[in-house]
């Protein structure tokens, strides 16, 4: 972009053409690589936004159960299951 003349030049040879032709396709060139690098840097943010959400939704569903499971209510309440689950097969 540093390369912008300060004043305008007149094209009027073949040769003068083609030049100006092989810079503007160079710098299209390197605006389409640019924007690629910059979907593909987009993308992967999305993907992990996406795997932070879950890891952050799985997390709370852990703590979730861990609290469930370390009240003393629901430990009776197991016991009390296993012991019945156990007495029907004996």
């Amino acid at each position: 972009m540093s390369e912008l003349p300060t004043k305008v030049k007149i094209l009027e040879t073949p040769e003068d053409i083609q030049e100006r032709r092989e810079q503007v396709l160079s710098r299209y060139s390197a605006f389409k690589e640019a924007t690629e690098f910059r979907r593909h840097r987009l993308e992967q943010a999305k993907r992990y936004q996406f795997f932070k959400r879950d890891a952050d939704e799985l997390e709370g569903w852990i703590l979730e159960k861990l609290q469930t499971y370390s009240n003393e209510d629901f430990k009776e309440l197991s016991n009390l299951q296993v012991n019945c689950y156990l007495r029907d097969f004996t």
